[in-house]
């Protein structure tokens, strides 16, 4: 469909359910290898971003009231603390809840909205446009109860706290720091830390919707496929899960990234996350030696993740 920007300002409901309709559309290009994410920066100006936004979340609240378990996914970032210091902690916690940047690769920008009726102050500051966009009544039909708050988690940025006052920082890794085949920073705090922090902040039950890693993958002369970085991954993330939910966080659910080898976006076929193996010419699936562990973790409601052989497969 095609997005007149004037939408976004008009007192017409159906034009601006019509203009929230057009922000996803804004936000992918086709590309040779699959699909792009564009930045809402590149895509458009920032005050034409939050009237899209501010339209967008009209649009969600606006959806017929149906019997089910309803929620949302929004994209945004993890902060995990640099040591187990009081300071470190609160550092990681305020960044993660913050609008640092001039983009969207936030959390409460989307989440206080929906979760709290305002947006954050810091962030009205950070973009300096005013809110006029937000009509008498709009925070009241966007804030409606969910259900469950679905949070997507690979890794963190590892955040310090300031000396002397100083803001908190991020800090690179280490040389030689675990790394996945898409070059993602392996981190299993990010799985404690992250719900953790959101839980605290919007008291919302959470959903893990997407947590996995992409391999290195092919099938074997045995005719099997062999992950055992995935299972290990998997394992250490589950494991961080399980400790952030004895600790008082709300998870009623995780959902492992992914089912099977499939299109990763602007990756393409190049990426493979999948417990399933596919073949992408024959479409022949093979199950990894991942889905046979991750089926065990599953039948076992995660006790087998104690057992001293969990990583190996007999």
């Amino acid at each position: 469909m095609e997005f007149n920007p004037s939408d976004a300002g008009t007192n017409d409901t159906a034009s601006r359910l019509r203009a929230g309709e057009a922000l996803s559309a804004m936000l992918l290009k086709g590309t040779a290898d699959g699909l792009a994410m564009v930045p809402l920066s590149q895509a458009i100006e920032v005050d034409q971003t939050r009237h899209l936004l501010q339209d967008e979340l009209l649009a969600d609240a606006a959806c017929p009231q149906i019997i089910v378990q309803v929620g949302w996914a929004p994209i945004g970032r993890t902060k995990t603390p640099a040591t187990g210091s009081p300071a470190d902690i609160e550092a990681a916690r305020a960044l993660t809840l913050s609008v640092s940047t001039r983009d969207f690769w936030n959390n409460t920008w989307f989440a206080d909205p929906v979760c709290l009726g305002r947006y954050p102050e810091d962030g009205i500051r950070l973009y300096g446009q005013p809110m006029s966009f937000v009509r008498p009544g709009d925070m009241e039909v966007i804030r409606q109860p969910l259900d469950f708050y679905g949070v997507n988690v690979y890794d963190a940025e590892l955040v310090q706290a300031g000396s002397d006052g100083h803001a908190p920082r991020i800090v690179a890794r280490g040389p030689g720091h675990p790394q996945t085949a898409i070059r993602w920073f392996i981190d299993p705090e990010s799985l404690y830390w992250g719900p953790r922090f959101l839980y605290e902040r919007y008291r919302v039950p959470l959903v893990i919707t997407e947590n996995g890693m992409s391999g290195i993958d092919w099938v074997s002369l045995d005719g099997k496929v062999h992950d055992p970085q995935r299972i290990d991954y998997t394992h250490r993330y589950l494991l961080s899960l399980r400790r952030a939910i004895a600790d008082g966080t709300d998870v009623r659910g995780y959902f492992h990234w992914s089912i099977m080898d499939n299109c990763e976006w602007q990756q393409g076929y190049k990426e493979r996350f999948g417990l399933i193996h596919v073949d992408f010419e024959t479409q022949k699936r093979t199950l990894k030696d991942s889905a046979h562990w991750y089926s065990r973790v599953i039948a076992s409601n995660g006790a087998s993740l104690a057992l001293p052989l969990a990583y190996g497969l007999k």
